[in-house]
């Protein structure tokens, strides 16, 4: 700094009406300005500055605070062999001021006027949901009041009170997870069904879609054969979703009679073709393939599954015949089957034959008998060992018993009888054969496997933003919680998953009691309580293998039994240190003005508070300073020299000194806060005028489309207020501010003695009405246009004596 090397916590350093020519410095011509310290410049010519090295014709700003009132700035440049930004101020970082980085009212700068525009960062984005929206909102507040928190009181006729929309964009998914449905397969049934679930880097469910396929592979470990499919999307509040392969044909050659095998399954998270994440992979067993031989003399013969059913499950059952080296042309056949394990659904008769009869009067039997061939029917194809009769459909009740089903079905040639009119020998009243998963010819019962629906695993995800969370209880007193959502997954590939009302919770990170702790059934709560962060928290959760999932009182029985278990992962952020700043520590009284409460006392400035936050934790990096005023409670340590109004405002009261500090909550005793001493009193402050501002809209700058989920993630909102009356009933607000010597300004309203006129000259064109406290200016009808610098006249009155302290237009 050429004139000042300005650093440390809440220095500030002010220029008063001089000329500040020809400096130089390898950073800032004049000031190097950095870490939430103040530098203002008040009606000073700043001529010929400049930066020698890097940045910052007059200022280099770093994270601080730099205002330009009333000023001349002309000929002030970077070093000609710098390529760097700011021939004026190089603004770096983002300030720990809630409000700007850089101010620049009524200068002239380069030889243009420029006009008041305002700028915040906004951070902390990582807090939100994922692929959601938001907007930046302004706040016109009242006197005394702070203008970055609460909500929004503009009235309806203002325009522009929300930027554009931004949408938080989420990471790619960094890790896979699957729950297997259906560990073994069989050649008749072969489905593969699986839930997988996509997490980001932190644990979040809500994963980046943009150029997201899932796909499942399956991999022969006896052979090396590989087969990949793709799977459906996940929900995008879950990263959840189903994958199913329906097997059949893509599995041939698989199954081996005799032998049980093995192959795995490994589900990829892939953006533009690239994999990003994988499953471990899962063993899958291979059922030993049933050989069944075919009848060698007549008879009949039905196939029953070679794979287990559930209850529910339909399938249905071939009735083939061996003709004896005769065409068929005609055949009566019974089938009996468990009338309480099985339910008929309907037959279907072989389009070989003329439509069959069925008889089902009694229950658990059913008679089929069909006459002649149909028409299109070729005599030379009905001879063989394997030709298909008609087929019966049967559904899995609920009341089967599960396990081995002895005398599911059994069948009986009443007779076969030929083209030739001729009964096929050995077919009348002879009990047929039925195949199951028992390999050879059959027997003459047949039987087949009911399985029951059993939970194969679970899995669970924190709710909404909750897998990373920031521990602001200690600054409000209010916890913060997530919940964590668990569901069961079932053997059934079609089963829907079921939600866990009770699942078994408990925090498996030996230092996890410093930094959250549990409240049932599953949430995971910082409070005031805790005092550190730390960059991964695993919560366990538990199933135990026979529980309902619907409450502990159920799960009893299940003691002791195997149990199925998922983690979820959380991130915890602790604000470290804490600190509070303002751009005057000094309040002085207003000259000639007394509160209208207190005519004997002094009217003193006020100054708005900021506090500022580092945040960290273990494994974490500390963060630079992020604004959390608006999450922060001010107290000061004697409220007869400065008292706390409106949250964040500290307002002079009385001559003297006091410190301003956190009210923190009861138990937020781990953090590192500073108190901020302020000073009341002093030479009082010259009103030099008033200034007075008719708004009726804003325009948006900086607000960008995209933000990404990340705590070092922000952006500079910016927003420029204009005055645009074009129409009867057209409405403003007028705002009038009393400008004080030092470059400052004390917002004033109609109950601190205020009043706004409209120039006489101009009555047809403007009117002034006072609504509360605040003053609007409407266009009546039959306005005239009109276009003024004084259209509008202040002037502030002393209420207690009656002298006019100030006037402006």
């Amino acid at each position: 700094g050429g004139v000042v090397f300005s650093i440390g916590m809440n220095a500030t350093v002010e220029f008063e009406g001089g000329v500040v020519a020809w400096n130089r410095a390898a950073y800032g011509g004049v000031a190097k300005n950095d870490w939430a310290s103040t530098v203002r410049f008040s009606g000073e010519v700043l001529l010929h500055n400049n930066s020698a090295l890097v940045a910052g014709g007059v200022v280099y700003s770093g994270r601080a605070l730099t205002i330009f009132h009333g000023a001349v700035l002309a000929e002030n440049r970077l070093h000609p062999s710098s390529a760097a930004a700011g021939a004026v101020v190089a603004a770096v970082g983002a300030p720990p001021h809630s409000a700007h980085s850089l101010v620049v009212t009524a200068a002239v700068v380069n030889g243009e006027l420029t006009v008041a525009e305002y700028v915040r960062p906004f951070a902390v984005f990582n807090s939100r949901v994922p692929s959601t929206t938001g907007h930046a909102e302004l706040h016109l507040a009242p006197a005394g009041s702070s203008t970055t928190c609460g909500p929004s009181t503009l009235p309806s006729f203002f325009q522009a009170s929300s930027s554009s929309a931004y949408t938080t964009v989420a990471d790619r998914a960094a890790s896979v997870g699957v729950v297997v449905r259906t560990r073994t397969l069989y050649a008749d049934h072969n489905v593969v069904s699986l839930q997988y679930y996509l997490r980001d880097t932190v644990g979040r469910p809500q994963v980046l879609m943009a150029d997201l396929a899932v796909h499942m592979t399956l991999h022969n470990a006896g052979t090396g054969e590989m087969v990949t499919v793709p799977c459906a999307a996940p929900y995008e509040a879950s990263g959840v979703a189903r994958c199913t392969f329906a097997g059949g044909g893509g599995l041939k050659g698989w199954f081996t009679q005799n032998v049980t095998g093995e192959a795995y399954v490994i589900v990829a998270a892939l953006y533009a073709g690239t994999v990003a994440a994988a499953s471990p992979a899962e063993v899958l067993q291979l059922a030993p393939e049933v050989n069944h031989v075919a009848l060698t003399s007549a008879g009949v013969q039905a196939s029953l599954p070679d794979s287990p059913r559930f209850a529910g499950d339909v399938f249905t059952v071939e009735v083939k015949a061996h003709t004896g080296g005769l065409a068929v042309s005609s055949f009566s056949v019974t089938v009996h089957y468990d009338a309480v394990a099985l339910l008929l659904l309907g037959v279907a008769g072989s389009e070989a034959f003329t439509a069959p009869t069925v008889n089902t009067a009694t229950p658990g039997t059913v008679t089929v008998v069909a006459v002649g061939l149909a028409p299109a029917t070729d005599r030379d194809t009905m001879v063989g060992a394997d030709v298909l009769l008609f087929g019966i459909s049967l559904q899995v009740t609920a009341e089967a018993p599960t396990g081995t089903l002895l005398g599911a079905l059994s069948l009986v040639s009443n007779e076969l009888v030929s083209v030739a009119t001729v009964v096929i020998p050995s077919t009348v009243a002879a009990a047929g054969r039925v195949t199951d998963f028992r390999a050879g010819t059959g027997a003459v019962i047949g039987m087949m496997m009911v399985t029951e629906v059993t939970t194969v695993g679970i899995y669970a995800y924190a709710d909404g933003s909750g897998a990373e969370m920031m521990n602001t209880a200690v600054l409000t007193g209010e916890a913060v919680a997530s919940a964590v959502h668990t569901w069961q997954v079932y053997n059934h590939p079609e089963a829907p998953d079921n939600y866990v009302q009770a699942p078994h919770c408990r925090l498996s990170t030996p230092s996890a009691a410093a930094v959250a702790s549990l409240m049932e059934p599953c949430t995971l709560i910082v409070d005031v309580a805790h005092f550190a962060g730390a960059s991964r928290i695993e919560l366990q959760v538990e199933l135990p293998a026979m529980s309902t999932g619907e409450s502990d009182a159920a799960d009893d029985a299940a003691q002791g039994t195997a149990s199925f278990n998922t983690s979820v992962i959380f991130r915890v952020w602790f604000p470290r240190r804490v600190m509070i700043t303002t751009p005057s520590r000094v309040l002085r009284p207003i000259d000639r003005a007394a509160p209208a409460e207190n005519c004997a006392g002094r009217l003193f400035q006020r100054a708005e508070l900021t506090a500022s936050a580092s945040w960290g934790g273990n494994g974490l990096a500390t963060t630079s300073v992020v604004d959390v005023t608006c999450l922060a409670s001010f107290r000061t340590s004697d409220s007869s020299v400065a008292a706390v109004t409106n949250g964040s405002i500290i307002q002079g009261m009385g001559i003297g000194e006091a410190v301003v500090r956190l009210a923190m909550p009861l138990g937020s005793l781990s953090m590192s806060t500073g108190g901020l001493r302020v000073t009341v009193g002093g030479k009082a402050m010259a009103v030099v005028g008033l200034s007075v501002t008719l708004v009726t809209s804003a325009t948006w700058s900086g607000v960008p489309t995209t933000v990404e989920i990340d705590l070092a993630a922000q952006f500079p909102a910016q927003v420029s207020l204009r005055q645009e009356l074009r129409a009867e009933g057209d409405i403003g607000l007028v705002y009038v501010h009393a400008l004080l010597a030092d470059g400052g300004s004390h917002h004033l309203l109609p109950s601190n003695g205020i009043v706004v006129r409209v120039n006489p000259a101009y009555s047809t064109s403007l009117h002034i009405e006072q609504r509360a406290d605040s003053l609007w200016a409407i266009v009546p009808v039959g306005a005239t246009s009109a276009t003024a610098e004084d259209m509008l006249l202040a002037t502030w009155t002393d209420s207690c004596s009656g002298r006019v302290i100030a006037a402006g237009i």
